[in-house]
């Protein structure tokens, strides 16, 4: 079935053809033109675009995609660098879980920091070591096969 025309019916249409443009016009507001686009559609009309998942709106001439707030299940933003900054998401977000870089202090609470078995983390380069690294309750230092001083 295909989108309606948003024009019919007129006055001058036969009554018995006024329902099937009625019920045509229907489908297209309740579906948001799944079946595809209407002729002569209405200045607002919204479609949802089910390939995408994005709405868009017709603006007399064309079908632009519609922009959801924060408050609507959205962003507020069209591209994902911006979409990142209304969700007040930092560079942290997109960096490789296996090569991290954090600057500044940091805080881990309720876990564990845990290095490669095999030695080669460090921490801090050659150059830029901490000054200062406070731990809670034990420092465990490895001094040997096996052997640890806390």
């Amino acid at each position: 079935m295909p989108g309606a025309n948003w024009s019919l019916p007129t006055t001058a249409d036969l009554r018995t053809a006024v329902l099937g443009f009625l019920n045509g016009k229907d489908f297209d507001a309740v579906s948001h033109f799944y079946s595809g686009d209407g002729t002569n559609m209405p200045t607002g009309a919204l479609k949802f675009l089910r390939a995408s998942n994005k709405w868009q709106e017709w603006n007399g001439a064309a079908w632009v995609d519609v922009i959801l707030g924060l408050a609507g299940g959205g962003t507020g933003a069209s591209t994902a660098a911006a979409a990142r900054t209304s969700l007040g998401l930092t560079s942290l977000a997109t960096q490789d879980p296996l090569a991290v870089n954090i600057k500044g202090i940091v805080e881990i609470k309720g876990g564990n920091l845990t290095f490669d078995t095999d030695g080669t983390r460090n921490i801090g380069a050659d150059a830029i070591r901490p000054n200062q690294i406070w731990v809670k309750n034990a420092l465990v230092i490895p001094v040997g096969s096996n052997k640890y001083a806390t």
